[in-house]
């Protein structure tokens, strides 16, 4: 299996609600088969259910395995709804790839499968053992029932929602930036190929119209090992790509490499993800607090939930190298270069569109404040120049927002919580701090 199969096939089985159901669907039709077979054989008596009993006991199971197998669906379009309307249409996937959704569902049908099967063997003599499993699923699926409607009610929050996405963007942020920074670590790409170099060939993206979604790069690493050549990605993950547009630059010799071994090592979809692609995390939370600020909705204390995770997820990245935009083979020759963003980017990106729609609430101002001091005082130096260029924007903004000294004055304040912390308790920052 190719390295761009395993990965659809993932994203098919972690996307797809309808698998889960499925396969209990099938692992319940074999243990009604293999159960009816030890019963058989054992004449297991335990219950010493009568007929009749059995037989009213696994109907009102089954129907009730109906009714809570509807209301999940309901649960999944209520969170599409709400996770859609409210909060940012991005965030929908997460509804759709919900494990525990997918877990309440696969009990539920399983059980259902499991008493119907059991339904249709009830005779003269009822299936006691079968019957044991029948009330372990009914209480299992109750269960799970109440817990999922219990973590439904949590997860629909917009701290819920803004949790969640800010955990999964700190998996990925450690898996693309697994370094530590040090120092000595270089902030730019480094200059393998010059300005003036031109490429020996240019090969051009044949397929539908999407987002450039991953990539495999040490994939693409030995395949330039192997061709002697270097490959230099024209696009970046994330960014939307049409048929015919340039995809990759070869330099170097590259006899014999195909455009079809090139496209097997990247992958196209309807929408941006987060497996390769951190910004997008940040994109997300900056859309829900994007939102929350407009007139419509007018909710800062949504925008100031996300700045808190935003904080966060600019605090790790600080302390990450981020890389050099290359790709080195097993002897240290640059193989691939791709483009990436950079702490600038990530710090525009987390900081610009909230500061800009939120430049009239205080509460926003103010927090936003807080976390550039914070991380001015936590991170190293290096990171400091893109940190004081969002501070300086965000003093000018609130000149221009706040005519009256006395509002000015008390939106240049720090505030991690917006507006309500005690300015006893507010911590001092030192921007000549180093670390």
């Amino acid at each position: 299996m190719t390295w761009i199969q395993r990965y659809r096939l993932k994203r098919f089985l972690e996307s797809s609600v309808w698998v889960v159901p499925l396969l209990s669907v099938v692992a319940a039709m074999m243990l009604h088969r293999f159960l009816w077979w030890v019963e058989l054989r054992t004449r297991w008596a335990w219950l010493d259910f009568s007929p009749e009993g059995a037989r009213s006991v696994v109907s009102a199971v089954t129907s009730s395995m109906l009714t809570f197998t509807v209301f999940a669906f309901s649960i999944l379009l209520l969170a599409v709804q709400i996770a859609g309307a409210q909060l940012s249409p991005r965030v929908i996937t997460l509804a759709m790839e919900d494990r525990l959704l997918k877990l309440a569902l696969g009990t539920f049908a399983a059980t259902f499968t499991y008493s119907l099967a059991v339904l249709g063997r009830i005779t003269d003599v009822a299936p006691q053992l079968s019957m044991v499993v029948v009330a372990i699923g009914c209480f299992a699926s109750l269960g799970v029932f109440v817990y999922l409607v219990d973590q439904t009610a949590k997860n629909l929050r917009p701290a819920g929602v803004i949790g969640k996405v800010a955990g999964m963007a700190n998996q990925v942020i450690e898996a693309v930036y697994p370094h530590p920074l040090k120092e000595a670590d270089s902030l730019s790409a480094e200059q393998v190929i010059s300005a003036s170099d031109k490429p020996s060939r240019t090969i051009y993206y044949q397929g539908g119209s999407g987002m450039l979604q991953a990539l495999d790069g040490p994939g693409l690493a030995e395949t330039a090992r192997r061709h002697g050549c270097i490959i230099r990605m024209a696009p970046q993950v994330g960014d939307f790509i049409t048929n015919g547009e340039p995809l990759f630059h070869i330099y170097g010799d590259g006899a014999g490499l195909s455009d079809r071994e090139l496209h097997q090592a990247m992958v196209v979809g309807v929408e941006r993800t987060l497996r390769q692609d951190p910004a997008f995390a940040f994109r997300i939370i900056v859309d829900i607090a994007s939102k929350a600020l407009s007139p419509a909705i007018n909710d800062p204390s949504t925008a100031v939930l996300a700045l808190d995770q935003i904080h966060r997820l600019l605090r790790i990245v600080g302390r990450r190298y981020l890389g050099d935009g290359t790709i080195r083979d097993a002897a240290g020759a640059v193989r691939v270069i791709l483009p990436t963003p950079n702490w600038e980017d990530f710090v525009s990106l987390g900081m610009s569109e909230i500061r800009f729609f939120g430049a009239s609430s205080i509460q926003v101002v103010r927090r936003l404040r807080a976390m550039i001091e914070n991380l001015l005082s936590v991170l190293p130096e290096m990171r400091h120049p893109a940190l004081r260029e969002q501070l300086e924007l965000l003093d000018h903004t609130v000149e221009r927002s706040y005519p009256d000294p006395a509002d000015r004055a008390n939106a240049g304040i720090g505030d991690c919580q917006g507006v309500g912390a005690s300015r006893r308790n507010q911590p001092t920052a030192d921007p000549a701090r180093g670390k």
